[in-house]
């Protein structure tokens, strides 16, 4: 049997999370939000206070959702996620019944793969990372944990990105670059190049 959801955070990608959960038909608890108020909705579900409402519930009766938007040079989410991985807490992995993965890609626990993605062959996301709407995964790249490839954002082949990498929007990575660690890539720009360790690329 399926174990109910809770969700981390209640803004707008918590709203598209919902979505995803709806067609999964899981059973969610309530939104955990402090700047939000306790009984509020957010895409028909409620707010049922902060964070710490996880702890009222054993880590074996729950999974988590971390709906935290993810954003550049910003580890509020993973320390959220963290917190609760120290105390026990699984996370689920959503995707969405309209992206495309493919058989042979890896897929790691909390990861969230949206609406009109692809994820192709070889190809690994890690931990807790979001390939968002529309976003290209081609084969044999590999998505560190807690990275984030935003909207319409395109990896080609082979391309090693490392944890906390932030791709932007209909940003292009060029095939079998490296992208290192807590990287950042501007909206709509092509990289050609690797990337050092908190590099931003603004472009060209």
């Amino acid at each position: 049997m399926n174990k109910p959801i809770i969700i981390l955070g209640g803004g707008g990608h918590a709203s598209v999370l919902i979505d995803i959960l709806s067609f999964m038909n899981s059973e969610v608890i309530g939104i955990t939000d402090p700047l939000l108020e306790k009984g509020s909705l957010v895409n028909g579900v409620s707010v049922i206070g902060c964070d710490d409402r996880v702890l009222d519930f054993a880590n074996s009766e729950v999974l988590l959702v971390n709906a935290l938007g993810p954003r550049p040079k910003s580890s509020t989410r993973e320390i959220l996620s963290q917190k609760f991985i120290n105390l026990g807490y699984q996370f689920l992995t959503l995707i969405h019944p309209r992206a495309y993965v493919s058989s042979s890609a890896k897929i790691e626990d909390g990861a969230q793969i949206m609406a009109g993605a692809i994820v192709q062959a070889q190809s690994h996301i890690g931990m807790l990372s979001v390939v968002n709407t529309g976003a290209i995964i081609e084969h044999d790249c590999s998505v560190g944990e807690h990275g984030h490839i935003a909207p319409g954002a395109i990896l080609c082949g082979g391309v090693q990105a490392g944890s906390g990498v932030f791709v932007g929007c209909g940003a292009v990575v060029l095939e079998n670059l490296r992208l290192e660690a807590n990287s950042t890539i501007a909206a709509g720009v092509t990289l050609r190049r690797n990337l050092l360790r908190k590099e931003i690329f603004y472009g060209p």
